[in-house]
C-alpha cells in the first residue's frame, strides 16, 4: 500500500490552506469553521492516498505504509510557530520526494497571489507543498532536538526510534535502497528561526531543496560498521544471527527486512539465506555460500579421479558431477568459473601426474592447470544457466549432462587438436553405462553418466524447494529415475563379432631401463622385440602354441629407421621369415624433409616392408614443440625432441593377412574421429600401438586400456593393444579383456579373435550424437541470456550484494 499523499495533512479545514512548515495557522474569524471535525484523507482506488483537504498541522511521527494516517485536531490556542525545516531534510521511508497536491503553487509565488484564510477550498493554494513528515525526527513534544540525526529504520508499527549523534558528530548515515546504497555525513537538526510572516496565511516560505529518493517506500536509514568489504564479509561469517535475519528483500526487493544496510547491499560473498538459515531461492535458484561451495567443488574433483583406473570406482563419476552441480547452482558466473577451476585442479593434477615423472613438475602442472580452464568454463556455464534451471527445474539434469559433453568436445579439439584424456566415458570401465557406447559412442556414455549426476543433484538440491522440509517424494522419484537409467543401460545388447576367426600374436619386448634416454636404448629395444618374436616362432614350430595369422609389435619397437638402416632391416626381416606371417612394426622413419614420422609398417615374410600408416595426431610438446623457445624456458627436456614429427593424412587401414587392421598409435585411441575413420574405411580389427615406457609404473597404461575397451564396444570390433613395456592386451568385441600383461616385463601371447562385421549405430551416426547432445547446453545458455536481457530491460534489479 502506498503512503498517504504528503501534500495533504489530516486535520485541515476547507477554509485554511495547508501550512507546510508545520506552524499552526492564525485563528480564523469564523469560529464555527475552526470547530469543524478533521477531514479524513481520501484514498485512490489502488490504495494510495489521493488529494485531500489541506492540513493546518502535520503529524509528529511518520505514517507506516500499511496504516492510514491518524488525523490531528487543530488547536486554536496553539499559536507558537514551529521551527522551520532544515534545507537538507530527508523524507521518511514511504514518502515520495516529488509528491505535490494538484493545485500546489510554486514556492516563489508573490504574497499578492495568496488567498485569504476564509476563501473557498477550491481556491486554496499552498505556497510550497512538502512531504508532511519530512524533516528531522522529533521528540515526544513535536520539537526538534539539537544533535538528532536520521539513523533509524522503520519499525513494524510505523514509528521511529530517534538516535543521537552528540557523541559522534562524524557518524555516517547509510540510506538503504533496494537498488542502491548512499553513504553521506549525518545531518544534525537544529532549531530554525521562523521566517517573518510565517504565521500569516499566504506568506512566502523559504525554499527548501527536495531530496531525491531512488524508490518510494523502500528507503530507510541505518548505521553500520565501516571498513573494507572483507571485514564486513567476515562479520557476516562470525555473526550467524545476522545471516538468519535476512529476508526475501535481498532477492526480490520486497520491503520488510531489518538487516543492516552493509549486510543487504552488494556482497562478493553473495550469501543468500532465509530467516531460518536455509539458502533462499532467487532468479538463479538457490546458491551455496562460498565457504561451503569451494570445498564441495574440490571434493568433487578428487572423487572424479577415483572413478578412473587404477581405482575403477566408476560410480563416483556421477556423484562428482552431482557435487559440482550443487556447488555451482545459483552462483554468479564469475564464482561458477572459480568453482569449476577448483574442480579441474583437484581432478587433473593427480590424474595427469604420469606426465611429469621424467620431465619434472613444471610441464605436468602447466598441462593440468591448462586443462582445468575448460572445467572453469563448465562451471561458468553451469552458473550462467542457473536462471533457466531455476525457472524450469525439469531441464536441470539434461542441461548438466549436456554441459559436460560440451566441455569434453571443446577440450578434445582445442588447442593443437586437443587433449581428451580424462573424459567421463573413459571412467566407466565396468559400468553398465558402457553398453551405450554402441549407440552413441563416448559422448553418449558421458551424457548418461552426467545425467545420473544431474538427477542426484536435483534430488538433493532442488532449485525451488517447498518451504519447510525437503520434498521427499520428488527426491525419491529422481533417485529412482537415476537407478532406472543405469539399469536400463544393461538392456542395451553388447555387440558381437560375427566375422571370420583370426589368430593374433602380441609381442611386448620391454625396455632395458626406465627413462627418456632414447638414443642409448633404441637398439636394445629393437633387439628385445626381435628375440621375443624368434622365441615365439620356436614355440610355434614345436606345436606349443598355434601359428598366428599376424603379429603386432608396439610403437617405437624400432626407433632406428629400418627403411634406411640395413642392420635394422635385416633383423626385422629375419623375425618375419621365421614366424612366417606379416608383422606390424612400430618404427620411427626419417623424413619427409626435416621431419621424422611415427609409423606402423606392414612387414611381410620374404618381401619386407609394405603398407604403412603415419600417425595423424602427433602429441604437442612431446612429438613436436609448437613454441620451442618458450617451452625451453619451462623445461630443457624439450630438446630431446630434436626434430618434429610429421603429421599423417590418411586413416590407418592396413591389410594384415586375413584381417584388415584399423591402426591408431598411442594417444590417438582417445580421439573419436581417428578410430571411427578406420572402421568406416573397412577395418574389422582395431589395433593400438603404444609406447608407455616414458610414463613409468603409473596408471597411464591402465587408463589407456579402458579407452580400448570402450572403442571395442563402440564399433563392435575386437581390439589389440601392444605396448613396449606394458600394458599389452587383447579385447573382444563386447569389451571383455582376454589377455593382459604386466608392466616392464617381456610378454608374448596368442589369441584367437572373431573379426567384426557390419557397423554399429554409433559408427553410422558418426559425430551426430555429440552435436545433438551439445544442443541442450547451447539452448540453456541462450535462454539464460535472453532472460537476463529481458529482466534488465524491464528494470528489475538483481539480488543485492555487498560492495
Amino acid at each position: 500500500m502506498s503512503p498517504p499523499n504528503p501534500a495533504t495533512a489530516p486535520g485541515a479545514t476547507p477554509d485554511q490552506p495547508a501550512n507546510p512548515s508545520g506552524a499552526p495557522a492564525s485563528p480564523s474569524k469564523n469560529a464555527a469553521a475552526d470547530r469543524r471535525p478533521p477531514a479524513q484523507p481520501t484514498r485512490a482506488p489502488n490504495g494510495s492516498a489521493g488529494p485531500a483537504t489541506p492540513s493546518a498541522k502535520k503529524p509528529r511521527t511518520p505514517t507506516s505504509p500499511n496504516r492510514a494516517a491518524t488525523p490531528a485536531t487543530p488547536s486554536p490556542t496553539d499559536t507558537k510557530p514551529a521551527p522551520a525545516e532544515p534545507a537538507d531534510a530527508k523524507p521518511v521511508v514511504g514518502e515520495s520526494a516529488d509528491a505535490k497536491p494538484a493545485d500546489a503553487k510554486p514556492a516563489d509565488a508573490k504574497p499578492a497571489d495568496a488567498k485569504p484564510a476564509d476563501a473557498k477550498p477550491a481556491d486554496a493554494k499552498p505556497a510550497d507543498a512538502k512531504p508532511a513528515d519530512a524533516g528531522p525526527v522529533k521528540s515526544k513534544d513535536g520539537k526538534a532536538e539539537p544533535g538528532e540525526i536520521r539513523s533509524v529504520a522503520e519499525q513494524g508499527e510505523g514509528t521511529l526510534a530517534p538516535g543521537t549523534a552528540a557523541e559522534d558528530p562524524g557518524k555516517l548515515a547509510v540510506v538503504v535502497s533496494s537498488t542502491a546504497t548512499t553513504v553521506e555525513p549525518a545531518t544534525t537538526a537544529e532549531p530554525a528561526t521562523a521566517a517573518p510572516g510565517a504565521d500569516k496565511p499566504g506568506a512566502d516560505k523559504p525554499e527548501v531543496d527536495k531530496p531525491e529518493v531512488d524508490k518510494p517506500g523502500a528507503d530507510r536509514e541505518v548505521s553500520g560498521p565501516r571498513g573494507p568489504w572483507w571485514r564486513r564479509a567476515l562479520h557476516l561469517v562470525t555473526h550467524p544471527r545476522e545471516l538468519r535475519r535476512r529476508t526475501r528483500e535481498d532477492v526480490t526487493g520486497e520491503p520488510g527486512t531489518d538487516l543492516p544496510a552493509w549486510a543487504t547491499t552488494r556482497s562478493r560473498l553473495s550469501i543468500r539465506s532465509s530467516p531460518v538459515g536455509r539458502p533462499e531461492a532467487g532468479p538463479r535458484g538457490r546458491a551455496l555460500p562460498a565457504l561451503a561451495a569451494a570445498p564441495l567443488a574440490a571434493v568433487s574433483g578428487t572423487a572424479m579421479v577415483a572413478a578412473f583406473p587404477p581405482y575403477n570406482l566408476w560410480w563416483l563419476a556421477p556423484l562428482a558431477v552431482a557435487a559440482l552441480a550443487v556447488a555451482t547452482a545459483g552462483q554468479r558466473i564469475r564464482r561458477g568459473a572459480w568453482l569449476g577451476a577448483l574442480h579441474g585442479v583437484a581432478f587433473f593434477v593427480p590424474l595427469l601426474r604420469w606426465t611429469g615423472i621424467y620431465v619434472g613438475p613444471a610441464p605436468w602442472l602447466i598441462l593440468a592447470l591448462f586443462e582445468a580452464l575448460f572445467l572453469a568454463l563448465l562451471g561458468a556455464a553451469a552458473a550462467g544457466s542457473s536462471r533457466v534451471v531455476a525457472r524450469w527445474p525439469i531441464v536441470a539434469a539434461p542441461v548438466t549432462a549436456s554441459l559436460w559433453v560440451t566441455e569434453e568436445a571443446l577440450r578434445s579439439r582445442l588447442p593443437w587438436g586437443g587433449f581428451p584424456w580424462g573424459r567421463i566415458a573413459f571412467a566407466q570401465d565396468g559400468s553398465p553405462l558402457l553398453h551405450l557406447a554402441s549407440l552413441g559412442g563416448a559422448p553418449l556414455v558421458t551424457f548418461a553418466a552426467a545425467l545420473l549426476g544431474g538427477l542426484v543433484a536435483a534430488a538433493l538440491w532442488p532449485p525451488h524447494p517447498r518451504r519447510g522440509q525437503l520434498p521427499v517424494l520428488r527426491a525419491v522419484t529422481l533417485v529412482v529415475l537415476a537407478g532406472a537409467l543405469g539399469a536400463g543401460a544393461l538392456l542395451v545388447p553388447l555387440p558381437l563379432a560375427t566375422g571370420a576367426s583370426v589368430t593374433v600374436a602380441v609381442v611386448q619386448g620391454n625396455v632395458p631401463r626406465l627413462g627418456l634416454d632414447f638414443n642409448s636404448q633404441r637398439r636394445a629395444v629393437l633387439d628385445n622385440h626381435v628375440k621375443a618374436t624368434l622365441a615365439l616362432a620356436a614355440r610355434v614350430d614345436t606345436g606349443k602354441v598355434a601359428r598366428p595369422d599376424l603379429v603386432i609389435w608396439p610403437e617405437n619397437a624400432s626407433d632406428i629407421d629400418p627403411l634406411q638402416n640395413e642392420d635394422a632391416k635385416q633383423l626385422i626381416s629375419e623375425a618375419a621369415d621365421r614366424i612366417g606371417v606379416p608383422i606390424l612394426v612400430g618404427a620411427v622413419l626419417d623424413g619427409p624433409g626435416r621431419y621424422v614420422s611415427n609409423a606402423g609398417i606392414v612387414w611381410k615374410p620374404g618381401t619386407g616392408p609394405g603398407e604403412r600408416y603415419v600417425k595423424q595426431h602427433p602429441v604437442p610438446f612431446a612429438e613436436y614443440i609448437p613454441l620451442r623457445s618458450l617451452a625451453r624456458k619451462v623445461s630443457a627436456k624439450v630438446d630431446l625432441v630434436r626434430r618434429d614429427f610429421a603429421k599423417g593424412h590418411d586413416p590407418g587401414v592396413l591389410t594384415l593377412g586375413p584381417a584388415t587392421a584399423g591402426d591408431v598409435i598411442c594417444f590417438e585411441v582417445a580421439y573419436d574421429g581417428l578410430v571411427r575413420d578406420t572402421v568406416l574405411a573397412g577395418a574389422n580389427l582395431l589395433v593400438v600401438q603404444t609406447n608407455n615406457a616414458t610414463f613409468g609404473k603409473s596408471a597411464e597404461s591402465a587408463q589407456q586400456l579402458a579407452m580400448v575397451r570402450l572403442r571395442a564396444i563402440e564399433h563392435g570390433r575386437p581390439a589389440v593393444m601392444a605396448s613396449t613395456s606394458g600394458v599389452s592386451a587383447t579385447v573382444d568385441a563386447s569389451g571383455r579383456v582376454l589377455d593382459e600383461s604386466e608392466l616392464f616385463t617381456q610378454a608374448t601371447f596368442v589369441r584367437e579373435l572373431q573379426l567384426g562385421r557390419g557397423r554399429t549405430l554409433a559408427a553410422n551416426l558418426a559425430y551426430w550424437p555429440e552435436v545433438v547432445l551439445v544442443l541442450p547446453a547451447v539452448g540453456a545458455l541462450v535462454a539464460a541470456g535472453l532472460l537476463t536481457w529481458r529482466r534488465r530491460r524491464r528494470g528489475h534489479p538483481g539480488p543485492a550484494r555487498l560492495p
